[in-house]
């Protein structure tokens, strides 16, 4: 017998769902069977007033889990949500409360017009795992002071990947084998912005890294591939790239208080164009066919030693030295929080 009364509540979905809404922690979202085409959301709780105010709302293929407006329920409460989907059908999830959400592998779609996106604006972790992932496009967007994360244990195949942070929190893509797309895009204007990808990064067209006013933004790879590479800071942003990479064209663009920093052994371009102003600071570890350089400022920027430049601008104070005259900016990356399932079963409850 449970030494204290738990109550169930239940809901089963009329349509197919591909999108969630959450605002409330404590839930995990896990794959059903294939026969199964319904949505199904369990509440266990050991309190009245959270089951009292459990709220589920189905508009299309939208399903949302809150609690009663002004009757918010404490995540630390001893309460637990599950989530039972039809295997491959989510194409969004959005967290904006507090605790956390984990969503387990095989319930993202997969396909070639699989347009996914995961979204955070609360305090909460949202933690995504899953074995690989083949959609047309993939948005990670984090505009909350929590973390938000996806593990892929396998492979990322997307045409398109965005990773934005536009608050305090972190953002982390974390793939174990490789990340093949034609378009790479992280942003971070606050926060930590990190990718990180034990294999090879091969991207056709660009590359685009953005830091501004105080955000950090990292790739972390062995060895990357794509046409054309940007990285851009203003601010106090500081972009990292740290793996061997390999590019025809690379861009340069620092300005205000920011950083720059390529560093892996026998990285190489065609074509490198530095222009740092201010304070910046840029080191980029790449041998450069051609190297234009443009610095203002009190800025300064480091290359390869021996690398010929082929166009050089220096202004005011600003300074140009070989990498092994300045020390590179250091850059923090944020370290993998655990997958954890958030459910627990009768059994658990009844403990």
């Amino acid at each position: 017998m449970p030494a204290s009364p738990w109550f169930r509540r239940e809901y089963d979905s009329l349509a197919v769902i591909s999108r969630l809404v959450l605002e409330v922690g404590n839930v995990s979202v896990v794959a059903t069977s294939d026969d199964i085409k319904t949505t199904s959301v369990v509440l266990h709780s050991e309190s009245a007033a959270a089951a009292e105010s459990f709220r589920v709302q189905e508009d299309g293929h939208e399903l949302a889990v809150k609690w009663e407006e002004d009757h918010p329920v404490d995540p630390s409460s001893d309460y637990s949500i599950e989530i039972h989907m039809p295997r491959e059908s989510i194409d969004a999830v959005a967290f904006s409360g507090a605790g956390t959400v984990s969503v387990h592998p095989n319930t993202l779609r997969r396909s070639v017009d699989a347009n996914l996106t995961i979204a955070s604006t609360g305090p909460g972790s949202l933690l995504v795992d899953d074995t690989d992932i083949r959609a047309g496009s993939l948005h990670l967007r984090q505009g909350g002071a929590g973390v938000l994360q996806l593990t892929c244990h396998d492979f990322v195949v997307a045409y398109e990947v965005d990773v934005q942070t536009t608050s305090t929190g972190s953002t982390v893509m974390h793939a174990s084998s490789s990340v093949s797309a034609s378009q790479v895009t992280l942003t971070g204007s606050a926060g930590y912005t990190t990718v990180q990808v034990n294999g090879p990064v091969k991207v056709t067209d660009f590359i685009d890294l953005r830091a501004s006013k105080a955000g950090r933004v990292a790739l972390v790879t062995q060895d990357s591939t794509t046409h054309h590479l940007a990285m851009t800071t203003t601010g106090n942003g500081a972009v990292t790239v740290n793996g061997t990479m390999h590019a025809h064209s690379v861009v340069v663009r620092g300005r205000g208080d920011g950083s720059v920093r390529v560093c892996g052994a026998d990285g190489s371009c065609h074509a490198l164009e530095m222009d740092v102003a201010g304070n910046s600071c840029a080191s980029v570890e790449m041998a450069a066919t051609l190297c234009s350089v443009a610095i203002d400022g009190r800025s300064h920027v480091s290359l390869c030693k021996g690398q010929v430049v082929t166009s050089k601008t220096i202004l005011g104070d600003a300074q140009l030295k070989t990498l092994d005259e300045c020390a590179p900016h250091d850059h923090a990356t944020m370290e993998l929080v655990p997958f954890a399932a958030t459910k627990k079963t009768d059994d658990e409850l009844e403990r």
